[in-house]
């Protein structure tokens, strides 16, 4: 797992690794992966150990919609997946909250993804909101499979 990293170094990760495709995010049988999140930076403290256990899971249909989860299997922050360009040009795999199950605030939260250069276990992504339609970037946290 990635601690406290400064921004520069998350920033210089994140460049260097690649976009997600679907099958990333199955285990080797071919069951969904969990993603264990740890907040990096920014507003948002970190929610990964217990009792929170925060964490996403993306579903097993399509592999391009979700959910985090909380406690055992709370639910909350639906959100399916597409391939854009990221605020530098980079392809991401972007996380949209935009979804009618979520509450107004979440749905402003678009999470960018991108695979770690040194393990397929492990991605990095920037957390954004949208506001009167920008992007503002408010940290970074990584995913680390379960």
């Amino acid at each position: 797992m990635i601690g406290m990293i400064k921004s520069e170094v998350l920033e210089a990760m994140f460049e260097e690794g690649r976009m997600p495709v679907p099958s990333d995010f199955l285990n080797k049988d071919g069951s969904p992966a969990e993603w264990a999140v740890t907040m990096l930076s920014g507003p948002i403290p970190n929610m990964g150990g217990a009792p929170l256990h925060h964490r996403k899971r993306f579903e097993q249909a399509t592999l391009l919609e979700g959910s985090n989860l909380m406690l055992r299997n709370w639910r909350w922050g639906h959100f399916f997946a597409s391939s854009d360009l990221g605020c530098d040009g980079r392809p991401v795999m972007v996380l949209n909250y935009d979804v009618l199950a979520n509450s107004l605030v979440t749905r402003s939260i678009r999470d960018h993804l991108r695979v770690t250069a040194w393990s397929d276990d492990v991605m990095i992504g920037m957390f954004h909101v949208e506001w009167r339609k920008k992007l503002r970037f408010l940290g970074y946290f990584s995913l680390t499979r379960r």
